[in-house]
C-alpha cells in the first residue's frame, strides 16, 4: 500500500495501459466511516492500528495487479485493471464486508469495529482521465455516506 503519490503514479500507468489495450479498468474510492470517533474515543495509536488492519485487509482482498493507496486521513483508493463496473462493485462489496467483520484491538478488552463507504467508477464510461474517474468515484462515495454509510455505490 502506497501513499497518494505512489497511487496516482501507478494508477495513471494502469489507465494508460488500459487505453492502449482498449481494456476495462475500475477505480474505488474508500473512506472509513466515522474514523474521527475512533481517534477521539480510543486515541491515535488505536486509529493507527485500524489503518494498519485495513491496509492488511486490502492487501489480502485485492488481486496482485490491483493498485491501492492511502490518499490521506481515512481515505483510500484502488485501481482494478481489467475490471468492469459490475466486477468492481462486487470486489468493493467483498472488501466492505471483510472490513465490517474486522475487529481491531484497542487495548484492554475493547475491540474497535469499523465500516467503510465505497464509490466505484469505471473506464471508459465514467471518464477518460484519472482525475475524472476519481471525481466520479468520489461523488459516489459521498452518495454512499449520505445513504447511511457502510455501503457501495457504483451507479448514478
Amino acid at each position: 500500500m502506497g501513499n497518494r503519490r505512489y497511487f496516482e503514479e501507478r494508477a495513471a500507468a494502469a489507465l494508460a495501459g488500459a487505453r492502449r489495450r482498449n481494456a476495462r479498468l475500475a477505480l474505488l474510492m474508500i473512506d472509513i466511516d466515522h474514523f474521527k470517533e475512533v481517534n477521539d474515543r480510543h486515541g491515535h495509536a488505536a486509529g493507527d492500528a485500524v489503518l494498519r488492519a485495513l491496509a492488511d485487509t486490502f492487501s489480502r482482498s485485492l488481486r496482485g495487479g490491483d493498485v491501492c493507496g492511502r490518499l490521506g486521513g481515512e481515505e483510500f483508493a484502488a485501481v482494478l485493471p481489467e475490471q468492469d463496473r459490475a466486477g468492481a462493485a462486487a470486489t468493493a462489496e467483498r472488501l466492505r464486508a471483510a472490513l465490517e467483520r474486522l475487529n481491531v484491538g484497542a487495548g484492554g478488552k475493547e475491540w474497535i469495529r469499523v465500516t467503510v463507504s465505497v464509490g466505484v467508477a469505471a473506464f471508459p464510461e465514467d471518464g477518460q482521465t484519472l482525475g475524472t474517474l476519481m471525481q466520479r468515484a468520489d461523488a459516489r462515495l459521498y452518495r454512499a455516506k449520505e445513504a447511511g454509510r457502510n455501503t457501495v455505490v457504483s451507479t448514478g
